[in-house]
């Protein structure tokens, strides 16, 4: 499954069930700076990182939500 390009004002969507996100969105929505998120992403502390090409990574909306979830009721859990 191809994405299709990125909504203006919205995550990277391929159909009408699965949405991406990008590490500039996911970032604010934690409170932390992009260079954290890619560092617990080289650590293995976030979901599966989606490559789409060289310059473009996305992460599942699902999961991404479901992480923040799990950090909100366990947030010494880093």
């Amino acid at each position: 499954m191809v994405p299709s390009k990125p909504m203006e004002d919205g995550p990277v969507t391929s159909d009408s069930t699965t949405r991406y996100v990008r590490v500039s969105e996911i970032a604010p929505m934690l409170g932390i700076s992009v260079s954290t998120w890619w560092a617990w992403a080289a650590a293995g502390k976030t979901p599966a990182a989606i490559k789409l090409s060289p310059g473009v990574t996305v992460w599942d909306y699902t999961e991404v939500m479901a992480f923040i979830r799990a950090r909100k009721i366990a947030p010494a859990a880093n």
